[in-house]
């Protein structure tokens, strides 16, 4: 644009020109502004002409119908950018027309807000697309759809991605999005792809199209059998499926006689098997890794972990140690009893780790690291002071001490050390022969348990379609696993083989083979709209060939639909991932929330949502319950009676407020916690105005009652959540698990309570109770405590946990011997911890302060705590002074500690409503 400019005694305008500036004098300044203002209006003129022009012709290629996809978007903007790099400025005003500055000053607007014009024509589209169908939706299904269905319906993006809440009408928004591609003539049926979980869901939605709609044509089937769609229409035949590939057990069978017959034949085989056996027989975790020493102990429990002499021992590093022994022809006894005069009363009798009778010799494997240091729970300064009074014991005896340690097991030294120490001590080892050791691995159940894992990562290894570079990092993730590897390889080889001779596949075969023809382009895609149901148990393979699938044909929307909160399925190989971070894994993403539940009320819907999402990687989600309850609707019921009395006890409580016809489903994480049929047939005499049903959690997925009885809420290995510990193997297999503890079984307690409509019930034996109803109770939950009366011991049974081990809880035991009522952990016999209980009552004690309270409120009692020794004060009244209970007359060792006058008293308890 022309410059003005003011000199001296003159004025000027400067023309910038190819050749060079050119400037124009004026003798004032009217002169010069006539003139800048003509040249101006001759300069815009062309190019207001031009604009004009390309406007006319960008704004005719706009899309004028349908959704403006992000991948149509993109050089839509591209063009925007181009038009707007090409704009003049805007001059003042009066050197325009009105209607020339008008349309200048609109047009630039205009193109410096693409994204405005984007959202405009979206929100146009879809506006127009809800009323002209407004009918479609109002009768696709038995009830009208929500606006957020609706809104799902119409939305066209490259990626959709619809959260659909439990009981959100997520098969019905599915039908609903084919119906309307249908209706608007976005797709004929033959161009729509429907892909299902299981077969059950597939010809349900197939089902649904054609006959309430007469929609016929749309392809609705699993994976696998797209998959077997896919190869047989380029093969030009039919597949054959193998039965390896449903019938499990004879997939095992096959797996275990090829096992069978490496360890019989092949010597190489043998020897990296009982190598394998000698470092992972279990699978082992660092006991530093634990956050109490009960965690500890309940997971050796739940691993039920022995030696190979099938003894219970305490850690890994003596399951080691034993079976080093045992291998080796070495005699031993595990914690046998060693008398000693240094025996002190208030400590308990010494049991060395193990006792070499033939030698004389011990073995205290001590856990600690090479800094000293104990794991986080164990008191580091008692330890050590035990582990120097037994170096003491063993000096004073005369008799032979070896020590191992916990930083030798980390480090994979352990046995080697062992050996070189026992040597020293002149142990002679005589190795078994390789085939008596796998006689004692066979006998001990590890063999078998070992074919079943390589049974299991033969199909997680085809599931999970590793590429040549993806197998070598699961090899190199740990040393355990490249020698597991190494022994799965020839039994994959067979299985392949078996396949391969009789002309067969199996599932994961057919998806596998067909996202490789769809890669090399060999199979011709009808398919412009995919819509995958259940996508939160989408697994590798199957994400892969949907990709592909896209990536091959172009312009193909993708229509997804799940729930994160719902994903249960990662053993099978399903990635939360996909969900969870699906616009970074798909491209462009529009995310739709169904958040609203036309199942559960809204105090269950309380309790769900906030127990789920305690979990922050969970997306998260507002669930809106189309009924409102008043009052807390997931009753706790805190008993100790048989499991069976408790169902019944349950049952009449809901025949008493039920409606005639009213469903209940039993639900339990593992089968064994279901009634059995004789159960279920006296449930429903009893109770004939009631319709019971059971299920799995995993099972009941999909389905719903009106009132729910959660079975098996107990902790430990078949507890909820199961402590059942993924087999290393497996896991190197799986999706990376989740940081947050427990995510899936949180997901499965989820699944659980969104399964009622009305009620949900917890029965629950405290003493033992899931550590997710202890976080309801803990956390105050809106539960309903008062429908079921309980015991002094069930109310106050989380209050009485082990001081030692942490995770157990005290509970009255009797002596079968003495008759002494005591209390015991839980966790017995890894914990061996004893105490008394009220003297007044038999209820467990709590440590308050300085002093031992009783948990019952309506007791009270109370004993001061002795701050030298951890004894028990009582007064002795003759000699006027309060006395420790480890005092002993005749041990000078013992505790002396005596006060006088007054202790004091704890604060008195709350009293708890039983």
């Amino acid at each position: 644009m022309p410059a003005k400019a003011r000199h001296l005694f003159i004025q000027s305008v400067t023309l910038r020109a190819p050749g060079g500036d050119v400037r124009l004098y004026f003798a004032n300044a009217k002169q010069r502004d006539e003139a800048w203002t003509q040249i101006v209006r001759g300069w815009y003129s062309p190019r207001l002409v031009a604009i004009k022009s390309r406007m006319s012709a960008f704004t005719a290629s706009l899309p004028k119908h349908g959704y403006v996809r992000s991948s149509q978007w993109i050089p839509i903007a591209q063009e925007f950018a181009a038009l707007q790099a090409t704009m003049p400025p805007i001059p003042p005003k009066q050197v325009l027309e009105d209607d020339q500055y008008s349309f200048l000053h609109a047009t630039i607007e205009f193109v410096q807000s693409p994204t405005a014009w984007l959202k405009a024509s979206r929100d146009r589209y879809v506006q127009n697309a809800l009323l002209q169908h407004e009918h479609l939706f109002d009768t696709v299904e038995s009830k009208p759809l929500s606006p957020k269905q609706r809104e799902a319906c119409v939305v066209d993006e490259d990626n959709n991605l619809i959260l659909a809440g439990a009981g959100s009408g997520k098969t019905s928004t599915v039908i609903g999005r084919v119906a309307f591609l249908v209706q608007s003539g976005q797709a004929r049926p033959d161009e729509i792809l429907l892909l299902a979980y299981g077969n059950a869901a597939a010809v349900e939605m197939r089902e649904r199209l054609e006959k309430r709609l007469g929609i016929k044509g749309v392809t609705a089937e699993t994976f696998h059998a797209l998959g077997r769609h896919i190869v047989e229409k380029v093969e030009n035949s039919k597949a054959s499926v193998s039965p390896l590939a449903s019938d499990e057990n004879l997939k095992a069978k096959l797996v275990d006689l090829e096992f069978q017959r490496l360890q019989r034949e092949d010597s190489d085989y043998r020897h990296l098997l009982l190598t394998y056996f000698e470092q992972w027989l279990y699978p082992a975790r660092n006991p530093f890794d634990f956050k109490s020493l009960g965690d500890y102990y309940q997971f050796l429990n739940d691993n039920d972990v022995r030696t190979l002499k099938g003894e219970k021992v305490k850690g890994f590093g003596e399951c080691d140690i034993a079976n080093f022994l045992f291998k080796n022809g070495v005699e031993y006894r595990y914690e046998s009893r060693f008398d000693t005069p240094e025996q002190a009363k208030s400590r308990g009798p010494y049991h060395p780790d193990f006792f070499l009778p033939d030698y004389g010799v011990y073995i205290e494997h001590f856990g600690i690291d090479e800094q000293g240091n104990t794991a986080p729970y164990i008191d580091r300064k008692k330890y050590h002071d035990d582990m120097a009074w037994k170096r003491n014991v063993h000096k004073l005896a005369g008799t032979t001490l070896v020590e191992t340690f916990h930083h030798q097991k980390q480090q994979g030294t352990l046995l080697a050390g062992l050996e070189n120490e026992l040597c020293k001590a002149g142990v002679q080892l005589n190795p078994l022969p390789p085939e008596a050791v796998l006689e004692t691995l066979r006998e001990v159940g590890a063999i078998s348990a070992f074919s079943k894992i390589l049974t299991q990562m033969i199909g997680l290894l085809k599931a999970a379609n590793l590429n040549s570079e993806e197998q070598a990092s699961v090899a190199n993730r740990s040393a355990q696993v490249g020698a597991a590897l190494k022994l799965l390889t020839p039994l994959f080889e067979a299985y392949q083989q078996q396949l391969k001779s009789d002309t067969q596949v199996d599932f994961d075969d057919m998806v596998n083979i067909a996202t490789t023809y769809v890669e090399e382009g060999k199979f011709e895609i009808p398919w412009k709209f995919i819509i995958v149901d259940e996508f939160q148990d989408i697994a590798k393979s199957r994400a892969q060939l949907v990709q592909k699938l896209r990536e091959k044909k172009g312009g193909v929307s993708l229509f997804c639909v799940g729930d994160d909160w719902q994903s249960i399925y990662r053993f099978t190989g399903s990635d939360i991932g996909y969900t969870s971070s699906f616009s970074q894994r798909f491209g462009p993403t529009f995310t739709c929330e169904l958040d609203k539940t036309f199942r559960f009320n809204s105090k269950i819907g309380e309790v769900a949502s906030r127990f789920i999402t305690q979990n922050p990687k969970q997306l998260v989600k507002t669930v809106i319950s189309h009924e409102s309850a008043p009052a807390p609707t997931v009753s706790l019921v805190r008993t100790s009676i048989d499991a069976a009395d408790a169902r019944l006890l349950i049952a009449e409580r809901i025949a008493h407020i039920a409606a005639p016809n009213s469903s209940v489903y039993l639900l339990a994480r593992f089968t064994h916690d279901l009634p059995d049929k004789d159960e279920l047939y006296r449930l429903k005499g009893r109770f004939p105005t009631l319709r019971f049903l059971t299920d799995t959690i995993h099972r009941s997925k999909g389905k719903e009652a009106d009132y729910v009885v959660l079975l098996g809420l107990t902790k430990g290995k078949y507890g909820l959540p199961s402590e059942i510990v993924t087999h290393p193997l497996i896991e190197a297999l799986l999706p990376e698990r989740e940081a947050f503890p427990h995510a899936e079984e949180r997901r499965l307690f989820y699944v659980a309570l969104t399964r009622a409509k009305h009620r949900v019930y917890l029965p629950c034996d405290m003493r033992k109770c899931s550590p997710f109803v202890q976080e309801l109770v803990k956390n105050e939950y809106p539960l309903d405590l008062d429908e079921f009366a309980t015991t002094s011991e069930q109310l106050h049974a989380l209050e009485a946990n082990c001081p030692v081990c942490k995770e157990g809880h005290l509970t009255a035991r009797t002596n079968g011997k003495t008759g002494r009522v005591f209390m015991g952990c839980t966790n017995y016999p890894r914990c061996g911890h004893t105490e008394n209980g009220c003297t007044k009552c038999n209820a467990p004690m709590e440590k308050v302060g300085r002093f031992r309270q009783c948990v019952d409120v309506s007791c009270g009692w109370w004993i001061p705590i002795c701050p030298a020794s951890g004894g028990e004060m009582s007064y002795k009244g003759e000699h006027k002074f309060w006395g420790c209970s480890h005092y002993r007359s005749d041990d000078p060792e013992s505790c002396r500690h005596k006060e006088y006058g007054r202790i004091g008293e704890p604060s008195p308890r709350v009293r708890q409503t039983i």
